[in-house]
């Protein structure tokens, strides 16, 4: 377990170990506790995907869980942002990363929308 902060203020917590992960993810985040896979220990791009989530709670004044499971849209929106921050930390991604996560978001997050505005979304600026 460790200490981290977002916006240089406000506390992580993170956890490696399993059992705080969902199975089809390597990291999850609740709230301000990050819990993320012992083999991924090292992985700086999932450290920073699951830090933005810990951003997004408070930056909702704790509200980004209920909106998280309540509205697709919203989940949307923080999962792009998320994932815009793991291709950020990465660098360069080659095509196989870029399709990998598209269809991440296309099928492990309930969200019921097209490859076309994923690909919109994870291409704009914002």
């Amino acid at each position: 377990m460790k200490i981290d902060f977002v916006y240089k203020i406000f506390p992580t917590i993170i956890i490696y170990k399993s059992w705080g992960v969902k199975k089809k993810f390597a990291g999850t985040t609740y709230g301000p506790v990050i819990f993320i896979r012992e083999e991924y220990r090292n992985d700086k791009a999932l450290l920073e995907h699951e830090k933005t989530h810990a951003k997004q709670w408070y930056r909702t004044l704790s509200l980004h869980s209920i909106l998280y499971m309540a509205s697709k849209r919203y989940r949307l929106e923080a999962e792009v942002e998320a994932y815009k921050k793991t291709m950020e930390v990465n660098g360069y991604v080659n095509e196989y990363q870029y399709e990998w996560i598209v269809d991440t978001l296309r099928n492990n997050y309930g969200l019921e929308v097209s490859r076309e505005e994923i690909l919109k979304k994870l291409n704009t600026k914002e």
